[in-house]
């Protein structure tokens, strides 16, 4: 699931994309380690997007999440039972989980 920090000022993965490639690495994204499925489907949404984004490797998921909630990073690609307690934008305002394609919804 792609989670991104609710003061990223996007609503949907088109949005994303069009922030990210107006700044070039000055997202930052977290993971839960180097060549971990996160890593990777971050790298794979690099490469066929075309952005370029910071990489913060952590260990383990847990430190991820609350550095996102933090807002020390902008987005991550996390677990739904990771991202499940704070996937409800609307009241808890932690991030945003789900962006919207511009096509369909998730």
């Amino acid at each position: 699931m792609l989670t991104v920090h609710p003061h990223l000022p996007v609503k949907n993965v088109k949005e994303l994309i069009a922030l990210a490639k107006s700044k070039p690495d000055q997202l930052i994204y977290a993971s839960t380690g180097n060549g971990t499925s996160p890593h990777m489907l971050m790298e794979m949404f690099k490469w066929m997007t075309g952005t370029s984004m910071v990489h913060v490797p952590y260990k383990g998921q847990a430190p991820s999440v609350i550095d996102q909630i933090s807002g020390q990073v902008q987005l991550a690609f996390n677990t739904r039972s990771a991202s499940f307690p704070t996937s409800r934008p609307e009241s808890s305002g932690r991030w945003r989980s789900r962006p919207k394609s511009a096509s369909r919804p998730c």
